[in-house]
């Protein structure tokens, strides 16, 4: 039987965000014997679907936070993992245009396909004046990373213009937020609503 395809989701730290359940809702669908999803994170402390990941056959690996001052170190971290870790064909970036310097490693080491997902767009209106400060590096590495990334996914068109641009808008792939529909299924036994007081016994 030949292996699982496995992708490499990228991250910050597998906790109960909106990106994260999406992707652990496709996760537990899935068929893992032929596919199987990998986790670059970027914190050390365990996140709250790490035990769940690491039960269904997913690999955790842990890089330092993408701050400034750690930059050299983590350039010098995804060449590592990179070097020792052929085997990924598929890089899925959850972290928008932070996921540039691992796409720039990837291509280095002939990763065929990197997919970035825009999963929400800036609030401008509300920004601080530090948030303005920040959204310079933040719209220049966003630019650079459409070109690195293959494939463009996008929850909604907002998102996907922000980080992809308007011009690429024909080259959005969506990607619905996923939910398991069963979950929320009406189950008639469970739930009985009497119409006529409390009173009265049907």
């Amino acid at each position: 039987m030949s292996e699982p395809i496995r992708i490499l989701n990228l991250f910050t730290i597998m906790n109960r965000g909106g990106a994260e359940t999406m992707v652990m809702n496709y996760y537990r669908a899935i068929d893992k014997s032929k596919i199987q999803f990998d986790f670059m994170v970027h914190r050390q402390e365990r996140g709250a679907y790490d035990d769940e990941i690491e039960a269904m056959g997913g690999r955790i690996f842990r890089m330092c936070p993408i701050y400034p001052q750690n930059l050299f170190r983590y350039q010098q971290m995804l060449k590592e993992f990179f070097d020792n870790h052929p085997e990924y064909q598929i890089l899925h970036s959850h972290m928008s245009e932070l996921g540039y310097f691992a796409f720039k490693e990837a291509i280095r080491h002939d990763v065929p396909v990197r997919i970035c997902h825009a999963h929400n767009a800036p609030v401008f209106s509300s920004e601080t004046a530090i948030e303005k400060l920040k959204r310079i590096p933040r719209e220049l590495l966003a630019r650079q990373m459409r070109k690195l990334s293959t494939d463009y996914f996008t929850c909604s068109r907002i998102a996907g213009e922000w980080l992809f641009g308007k011009k690429n808008s024909e080259k959005l792939i969506f990607m619905r937020n996923a939910i398991d529909a069963a979950a929320f299924a009406y189950l008639s036994s469970t739930y009985k609503c009497n119409f006529l007081g409390a009173d009265n016994k049907q």
